[in-house]
């Protein structure tokens, strides 16, 4: 099984947090949110994660991105909730220069 061909850049959370943030494919745009233990960079070669990330890019540009204390992403003390979350997401979708997506979570 091949590895996907992805782009991977970082971006800074609205809290100073590096966030790492990948983009694989061509057309409209899905972003994908962080869930525990992703990491961008490994994903696309991960047996259990390659199949998801191919289909979920075909016809689509798929943008996923680590959140904060995972993969590529800044370790941080910052307390986690929804704020710290939410940071992240707007900052992957920031800096990809989405206007409209669709969103899986």
């Amino acid at each position: 099984m091949a590895t996907l061909k992805q782009t991977v850049r970082f971006c800074t959370s609205s809290d100073d947090v590096r966030i790492a943030y990948a983009t694989v494919g061509r057309g409209r745009p899905l972003v994908r949110t962080a869930h525990f233990l992703t990491h961008v960079e490994l994903d696309v070669a991960s047996p259990v994660w390659m199949p998801w990330l191919s289909e979920l890019s075909r016809d689509r540009l798929l943008v996923r991105y680590d959140g904060r204390n995972c993969g590529l992403s800044d370790r941080t003390t910052t307390p986690l909730g929804l704020d710290a979350w939410l940071a992240d997401l707007e900052a992957a979708i920031d800096a990809a220069k989405l206007d409209r997506f669709s969103l899986f979570g």
